[in-house]
């Protein structure tokens, strides 16, 4: 996990994201790793945290579990808000009329 502060020494406006980077597969034996440093990346963030998904091979469910922990708590806090964009790729699903 790569964290990338835009203000550096802590300068920077609110406005400006602090971004992080996910590569990789986020399963059960990195869930309680990332947890820990997203809610320390949390802490030490301006107002608003990116995660960057786009290297992410596979997320389990404990790894979609931290995220939206690491989503409450800045919600809780206030000084978060949520705003996502999602990137597809591959083929797209269609319905097919396939007898029940």
């Amino acid at each position: 996990m790569a964290v990338i502060d835009t203000a550096p020494l802590g300068g920077a406006m609110a406005s400006a994201p602090t971004l992080v980077h996910l590569p990789g597969d986020i399963g059960i034996f990195t869930t309680a790793g990332l947890r820990q440093r997203l809610l320390n990346t949390l802490d030490y963030s301006t107002d608003l945290l990116v995660l960057d998904l786009s290297q992410v091979t596979f997320c389990g469910a404990g790894g979609l579990g931290v995220m939206i922990g690491v989503q409450s708590r800045a919600r809780a806090r206030g000084n978060v808000s949520a705003r996502g964009r999602r990137r597809r790729s591959g083929p797209t699903a269609t319905p097919s009329s396939s007898p029940p």
